[in-house]
């Protein structure tokens, strides 16, 4: 799955949040509304990437191609 910015941009915020997240208190992290951060999580929710605010182990593999690798 090829993510957008705003994709990855939410799914890292959920990555580094220990606790599961409201739409709000992503839409303040990233600096997105509330309404771009509710569509991302209704496709996400869809394709398994999150469940209740937080990111599931399909969502981790999903984020593993953006891994930086061997950074020197």
């Amino acid at each position: 799955m090829s993510l957008s910015k705003k994709q990855f941009d939410v799914l890292c915020t959920l990555e580094s949040s220990k606790k599961s997240m409201s739409q709000r208190e992503i839409a303040r992290c990233t600096g997105f509304s509330v309404g771009t951060v509710n569509r991302i999580l209704t496709e996400f929710t869809a394709a398994g990437l999150v469940c209740e605010g937080k990111l599931t182990s399909k969502g981790l593999e999903a984020l593993e191609p953006y891994r930086v690798k061997r950074a020197v």
